[in-house]
């Protein structure tokens, strides 16, 4: 059966830190706006592969597999992947299989991936552009979901 779940949360201002964060020994700043970021999760057709997408970017794909050992779940890039490496959205989906699989079991995570997952994620409009190149001739506003 197909499922589909849409999720939001207020967008980010990184204002110190950088990419560093993505270390848990460097600290940052972040500072929300009034922007939102939505997700829309999708099963989709592979088993325990993961593909993530952001569509308001040109070549934002990223395709993971899903590999269950003794040491818990591990995800792995795929070399195919149209936007190359990912660390953050790499990261980010290793960090909250796991913490799914703390706090329900594995085997959950292994019956929620049978079938896959397809993940968009898209910013509102606001978050990448400036108000005034949005509202000049010519230019083409892309709806958020």
């Amino acid at each position: 059966m197909s499922t589909t779940t849409i999720v939001s949360a207020p967008g980010k201002v990184l204002a110190a830190g950088g990419y560093l964060v993505l270390d848990q020994q460097y600290p940052g700043v972040v500072i929300s706006t009034s922007s939102r970021f939505y997700t829309v999760i999708q099963t989709a057709s592979t088993a325990n592969q993961i593909v993530v997408r952001s569509p308001q970017f040109h070549q934002a794909e990223w395709k993971y597999n899903v590999v269950y050992d003794a040491t818990g779940i591990q995800v792995n890039p795929q070399e195919d992947s149209v936007g190359g490496k990912n660390k953050f959205v790499h990261l980010a989906l290793q960090h909250t299989l796991n913490l799914v699989a703390e706090i329900h079991s594995v085997a959950h995570v292994q019956e929620r991936l049978s079938d896959g997952l397809d993940i968009a994620a898209v910013g509102d409009n606001d978050f990448y552009s400036q108000r005034a190149q949005v509202s000049s001739p010519g230019v083409t506003v892309r709806p958020v979901v």
